[in-house]
Protein backbone atom coordinates (compact mmCIF):
# COMPACT_ATOMS: atom_id res chain seq x y z
CA UNK A 1 0.00 0.00 0.00
CA UNK A 2 1.33 3.40 -0.93
CA UNK A 3 -0.02 5.15 2.16
CA UNK A 4 0.14 8.86 2.85
CA UNK A 5 3.84 9.43 2.16
CA UNK A 6 6.20 9.23 -0.75
CA UNK A 7 8.73 7.13 1.16
CA UNK A 8 9.62 3.45 1.13
CA UNK A 9 12.51 3.01 3.56
CA UNK A 10 11.23 0.87 6.43
CA UNK A 11 14.03 -0.67 8.47
CA UNK A 12 12.77 -1.42 11.94
CA UNK A 13 10.16 -3.66 13.46
CA UNK A 14 8.48 -0.69 15.16
CA UNK A 15 8.35 1.22 11.89
CA UNK A 16 6.70 -1.67 10.09
CA UNK A 17 4.24 -2.15 12.93
CA UNK A 18 3.27 1.55 12.90
CA UNK A 19 2.82 1.32 9.14
CA UNK A 20 0.55 -1.72 9.60
CA UNK A 21 -1.54 0.14 12.20
CA UNK A 22 -1.73 3.14 9.89
CA UNK A 23 -2.97 0.96 7.05
CA UNK A 24 -5.59 -0.70 9.26
CA UNK A 25 -6.97 2.72 10.14
CA UNK A 26 -7.36 3.82 6.53
CA UNK A 27 -10.54 3.55 4.50
CA UNK A 28 -10.90 -0.15 3.58
CA UNK A 29 -10.83 0.26 -0.18
CA UNK A 30 -9.65 -2.45 -2.58
CA UNK A 31 -5.99 -1.43 -2.23
CA UNK A 32 -6.06 -1.60 1.56
CA UNK A 33 -7.93 -4.90 1.54
CA UNK A 34 -5.43 -6.38 -0.92
CA UNK A 35 -2.66 -5.49 1.55
CA UNK A 36 -4.33 -7.34 4.47
CA UNK A 37 -2.19 -10.51 4.13
CA UNK A 38 0.99 -8.41 4.29
CA UNK A 39 -0.40 -6.38 7.20
CA UNK A 40 -1.27 -9.63 8.98
CA UNK A 41 2.28 -10.92 8.50
CA UNK A 42 3.71 -7.73 9.98
CA UNK A 43 1.39 -8.02 12.99
CA UNK A 44 2.29 -11.71 13.39
CA UNK A 45 6.04 -11.03 13.27
CA UNK A 46 6.07 -7.86 15.40
CA UNK A 47 8.01 -8.15 18.61
CA UNK A 48 6.91 -6.59 21.89
CA UNK A 49 3.20 -6.79 21.06
CA UNK A 50 0.97 -8.20 23.77
CA UNK A 51 -0.80 -11.42 22.76
CA UNK A 52 -4.22 -9.86 23.39
CA UNK A 53 -3.35 -6.94 21.12
CA UNK A 54 -1.95 -9.24 18.44
CA UNK A 55 -5.10 -11.42 18.61
CA UNK A 56 -7.34 -8.36 18.42
CA UNK A 57 -5.49 -7.02 15.39
CA UNK A 58 -5.76 -10.39 13.66
CA UNK A 59 -9.49 -10.45 14.44
CA UNK A 60 -9.84 -7.02 12.78
CA UNK A 61 -7.82 -8.19 9.77
CA UNK A 62 -9.95 -11.33 9.49
CA UNK A 63 -13.15 -9.29 9.76
CA UNK A 64 -12.02 -6.89 7.04
CA UNK A 65 -10.99 -9.83 4.84
CA UNK A 66 -14.32 -11.64 5.21
CA UNK A 67 -16.72 -8.71 5.17
CA UNK A 68 -18.35 -7.58 1.96
CA UNK A 69 -16.37 -4.61 0.59
CA UNK A 70 -19.30 -2.19 0.58
CA UNK A 71 -20.28 -3.22 4.10
CA UNK A 72 -16.71 -2.75 5.36
CA UNK A 73 -16.57 0.70 3.78
CA UNK A 74 -19.95 1.70 5.19
CA UNK A 75 -19.01 0.53 8.68
CA UNK A 76 -15.75 2.50 8.48
CA UNK A 77 -17.60 5.67 7.46
CA UNK A 78 -20.16 5.18 10.23
CA UNK A 79 -17.42 4.76 12.82
CA UNK A 80 -14.89 7.39 11.82
CA UNK A 81 -16.55 9.94 9.54
CA UNK A 82 -19.92 10.56 11.19
CA UNK A 83 -19.57 12.63 14.32
CA UNK A 84 -16.62 13.67 16.41
CA UNK A 85 -16.47 11.05 19.13
CA UNK A 86 -14.47 8.55 17.07
CA UNK A 87 -12.96 10.89 14.50
CA UNK A 88 -9.43 9.97 13.46
CA UNK A 89 -8.50 13.66 13.25
CA UNK A 90 -6.73 14.31 16.54
CA UNK A 91 -7.12 18.07 16.69
CA UNK A 92 -10.88 17.71 16.33
CA UNK A 93 -10.81 16.16 19.81
CA UNK A 94 -8.58 18.92 21.17
CA UNK A 95 -9.78 22.05 19.40
CA UNK A 96 -13.09 21.09 17.76
CA UNK A 97 -13.80 23.75 15.16
CA UNK A 98 -11.99 26.41 17.19
CA UNK A 99 -9.46 28.85 15.86
CA UNK A 100 -6.54 26.94 17.33
CA UNK A 101 -7.12 23.94 15.07
CA UNK A 102 -5.85 25.59 11.87
CA UNK A 103 -2.52 26.78 13.29
CA UNK A 104 -2.01 23.43 15.04
CA UNK A 105 -2.46 21.61 11.72
CA UNK A 106 -0.11 24.01 9.95
CA UNK A 107 2.51 23.40 12.65
CA UNK A 108 2.15 19.63 12.28
CA UNK A 109 2.39 19.83 8.49
CA UNK A 110 5.51 21.97 8.85
CA UNK A 111 6.95 19.30 11.16
CA UNK A 112 6.37 16.71 8.42
CA UNK A 113 7.97 18.93 5.78
CA UNK A 114 10.99 19.72 7.97
CA UNK A 115 11.52 15.97 8.30
CA UNK A 116 11.60 15.75 4.50
CA UNK A 117 8.23 14.06 4.22
CA UNK A 118 5.69 15.33 1.74
CA UNK A 119 2.13 14.16 2.40
CA UNK A 120 0.76 12.54 -0.75
CA UNK A 121 -2.87 12.23 0.28
CA UNK A 122 -5.63 14.72 0.87
CA UNK A 123 -5.98 13.84 4.56
CA UNK A 124 -5.49 16.45 7.25
CA UNK A 125 -2.08 16.44 8.98
CA UNK A 126 -3.69 15.38 12.27
CA UNK A 127 -5.25 12.25 10.73
CA UNK A 128 -4.10 9.31 12.88
CA UNK A 129 -2.95 7.11 9.96
CA UNK A 130 -0.85 9.99 8.59
CA UNK A 131 0.70 10.65 12.00
CA UNK A 132 1.51 6.94 12.43
CA UNK A 133 3.19 6.84 9.02
CA UNK A 134 5.22 9.93 9.90
CA UNK A 135 6.27 8.37 13.21
CA UNK A 136 7.27 5.18 11.41
CA UNK A 137 10.06 7.23 9.82
CA UNK A 138 11.26 8.89 13.00
CA UNK A 139 13.50 7.73 15.82
CA UNK A 140 12.16 5.88 18.85
CA UNK A 141 12.40 8.92 21.15
CA UNK A 142 10.25 11.13 18.91
CA UNK A 143 7.83 8.28 18.32
CA UNK A 144 7.38 7.68 22.05
CA UNK A 145 7.09 11.36 22.89
CA UNK A 146 4.53 12.07 20.18
CA UNK A 147 2.44 8.99 20.96
CA UNK A 148 2.64 9.92 24.65
CA UNK A 149 1.34 13.40 23.84
CA UNK A 150 -1.75 12.04 22.09
CA UNK A 151 -2.22 8.81 24.10
CA UNK A 152 -5.16 10.24 26.05
CA UNK A 153 -6.99 11.03 22.80
CA UNK A 154 -6.23 7.62 21.29
CA UNK A 155 -7.37 5.95 24.51
CA UNK A 156 -10.63 7.94 24.49
CA UNK A 157 -11.31 6.97 20.86
CA UNK A 158 -10.52 3.35 21.72
CA UNK A 159 -12.88 3.39 24.68
CA UNK A 160 -15.68 4.82 22.52
CA UNK A 161 -15.03 2.08 19.95
CA UNK A 162 -15.17 -0.52 22.72
CA UNK A 163 -18.59 0.78 23.76
CA UNK A 164 -19.69 0.32 20.15
CA UNK A 165 -18.21 -3.21 20.18
CA UNK A 166 -16.04 -2.37 17.20
CA UNK A 167 -13.09 -4.54 16.20
CA UNK A 168 -11.23 -1.29 15.54
CA UNK A 169 -11.02 -0.69 19.31
CA UNK A 170 -7.83 -2.71 19.46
Amino acid sequence: QSGCWTITDMRTDHAMFLRALSALLTYPDAEMRAALPEIGAIVRDARDVKPTTRNGLHALIDELSRRDALDAEARFVDLFDRGRSTSLNLFEHVHGDGRERGPAMLDLRERYLEAGLEPSSNEMPDHVPMLLEYLSCRDAAEMQETLGDCAHILRAIGNRLLKRRSSYAV
